[in-house]
């Protein structure tokens, strides 16, 4: 292979012919030149059977491309020669390759470097793979965790408040009936009813308490601030604990300090949940004995009074260890027996927590077998205002009143119409919205009173539809009545000129709310103004006009009315269009379109009649001083 080179060529591949060879064979593996300066290769032989790693690459040199190089770095050679080499393969042509290999043995130990360099590097890398992907699994166990935590929050969410809103039905329907009851019966049976009063408000605590439990938990609790009268709420709290401790024994004692004031700003019912869990408790363990409250004065200002209050008993008394339990929600006093002593075990953990967003700590000493005392102190607004007085029953009339009332719940619907019977008003009752609906198109009410939810949807988005339209009753008053707590049902606020009562509803409460009377008729000038531009002599001979007319068409409206002269009611409650828009008030418009379109279609229209008549005659007096400010 060297015959036809010079001496320096020569020269040159001795000096490198111990470090490299190169080898010329054919795509099938037919030797065609080699210069054996390496590795003895067989001229008569294929590469492929003298070498198994040509063996295990054959496959790719037909497909390589022509000039294109297929390139080992480093390889471990044991065939023919032991060593480390690196080999090149050129594809030349079409059939032929071309082979070089280099001796890198001298090279072994920087080599051996670099590569442990390099598995160094790719276990570091593997390493930060097997870290990253741990990390990565950590963060999904840790989303998983939260998703779960949020999953089952909102379960026990769900579980309380349905579980709560079911049990408030029946609830509702016992306490009511009771009120009813007891209005009607003799005076023999009072006392029991008295007594199953008792149990129902008992049962309505325990439900406030689970409820109040889970939104503390959820950080959804919030207090409301209104005057209420302090003395009169726990006065009233002690006398419903008298029945049960005259019947163990106990002596049931209050003392109230006279310097307390007798109205102030606070949340009224939180505040009485305090009081009653904290009595309830003491009287469950108290057997002999007695069981007192004392509220007094501390510190106080023009605005902030400071009362210390203190619930002391001689009943069972509690360990140490039994009072640091006893807070924990769902804790029983160990030993307790459950059946003895009943109870949930959620009093007083509610009442620590009340205590303590209301600003106070509840104190416990105890001694076993000497009785507890329980200690706390809350501030509280000093009231401006007087809590709105709930009406005497005896003497309210509400006869004027048309209210219709929307409830499903058949009990519910009995203690809706023992009120309505009992008040003398005059009740249209329905069961679902599409009926509620129908009723609404009918005739204009005074109240609407109704349960938020309903078989065929809710009547929150039912009002907000009633409210959107043109029409009878789109500014009625609204009283619903739900089971839910309040900040819960959405949309609610939304809806204007509306109340709330919660269940079990209190029938005084109801009564209360349906005795506000709705305001005074208005009127608005603004389009009679628009219409004069402005005028006021022009103003002032439309009024003068409306108040000479308007009255006299009222007096035709009930003549008609009364001989059911469809014919002339029709015409005037089209003549007087003009005028009753001049009055500016969108409910009389809509009474008057309303009536026209019952008149047109035959449609009896007595009871809207009178209202609206009624209701012009009080809007006109108002016109009549519009006119002397002119």
């Amino acid at each position: 292979m060297f015959e036809h080179i010079s001496r320096i060529e020569r020269i040159k591949l001795e000096m490198i012919s111990p470090l490299s060879q190169v080898v010329i064979f054919h795509t099938n593996g037919e030797v065609l030149d080699t210069c054996d300066t390496l590795i003895k290769v067989e001229a008569k032989k294929s590469v492929f059977d003298q070498f198994d790693f040509l063996k295990s690459i054959e496959e790719v040199f037909p497909g390589l491309p022509v000039g294109e190089k297929l390139v080992f770095d480093v390889v471990e050679w044991n065939e023919g020669a032991e060593g480390l080499f690196a080999l090149e393969f050129v594809k030349f042509d079409d059939t032929r390759i071309q082979w070089v290999i280099l001796n890198k043995t001298k090279d072994q130990e920087q080599i051996t470097k670099v590569q442990q360099e390099r598995n160094d590097s790719a276990i570091n890398e593997e390493f930060l793979e097997i870290q990253r992907k741990y990390l990565e699994m950590e963060k999904a166990l840790l989303d998983y965790k939260n998703e779960e935590l949020h999953r089952v929050q909102k379960f026990k969410e769900q579980f309380f408040a349905e579980v709560s809103h079911e049990m408030r039905t029946p609830l509702n329907s016992i306490s009511g009936l009771i009120d009813l009851l007891r209005s009607s019966q003799s005076e023999g049976s009072t006392d029991y009813l008295a007594a199953l009063k008792a149990t129902s408000n008992h049962l309505n605590a325990i439900i406030n308490d689970v409820l109040d439990l889970s939104k503390i938990e959820a950080g959804k609790f919030s207090l409301s601030l209104s005057p209420f009268h302090l003395k009169k709420t726990i006065r009233n709290i002690v006398a419903g604990f008298e029945h049960s401790a005259r019947e163990k024994g106990v002596k049931l004692n209050l003392e109230i300090d006279s310097t307390i004031p007798v109205h102030v700003d606070g949340d009224s019912v939180r505040f009485s949940q305090v009081i009653y869990n904290l009595l309830s408790n003491a009287l469950k363990f108290t057997d002999r004995g007695h069981v007192s409250l004392a509220v007094t004065a501390e510190r106080s200002s023009d605005s902030i009074q400071t009362l210390a209050f203190t619930i002391r008993d001689t009943g069972k008394g509690m360990s140490d260890r039994d009072i640091e339990g006893i807070l924990e929600p769902y804790a029983q006093v160990e030993g307790q027996d459950y059946h003895q002593f009943g109870g949930t075990g959620l009093g007083l953990g509610i009442a620590q927590q009340l205590i303590q967003l209301m600003g106070g700590r509840l104190g416990i000493e105890s001694e076993e077998g000497k009785g507890t005392t329980m200690t706390f102190q809350l501030e509280f607004q000093r009231s401006t205002l007087e809590p709105v007085q709930e009406e005497d029953k005896s003497t309210t009339d509400l006869s004027h009143l048309e209210v219709l009332f929307v409830e499903d719940d058949e009990i519910g619907t009995v203690l809706l119409k023992g009120i309505a019977s009992e008040m003398g008003i005059k009740g249209t009752f329905v069961k679902s919205i599409e009926a509620f609906e129908l009723e609404a198109q009918e005739r204009p009410f005074d109240f609407i009173v109704t349960d938020v939810n309903l078989p065929d949807g809710d009547m929150i988005s039912a009002i907000e539809g009633l409210r959107s339209r043109s029409g009878l009753n789109q500014s009625t008053k609204v009283i619903f009545l739900s089971g839910d707590d309040k900040e819960i049902l959405d949309g609610l606020q939304e809806i204007e000129n509306h109340d709330y009562l919660m269940k079990p509803i209190a029938t005084d409460s109801l009564i209360a709310l349906l005795c506000v009377e709705e305001p005074q008729v208005t009127i608005n000038l603004d389009n009679l103004r628009t219409s004069t531009q402005g005028d006021g002599a022009l103003m002032k001979e439309i009024i003068e006009t409306i108040l000479e007319t308007l009255p006299l068409e009222l007096v035709k409206l009930e003549k008609a009315q009364k001989e059911k002269d469809q014919v002339l009611l029709r015409k005037v409650l089209h003549k007087i269009n003009p005028s009753i828009s001049y009055l500016g008030n969108d409910r009389l418009i809509n009474q008057r379109k309303a009536l026209y379109t019952k008149v047109l279609d035959q449609e009896p229209i007595n009871n809207e009649l009178r209202n609206f008549c009624d209701a012009v005659t009080v809007a006109l007096g108002v016109l009549q001083i519009e006119k002397g400010r002119l």
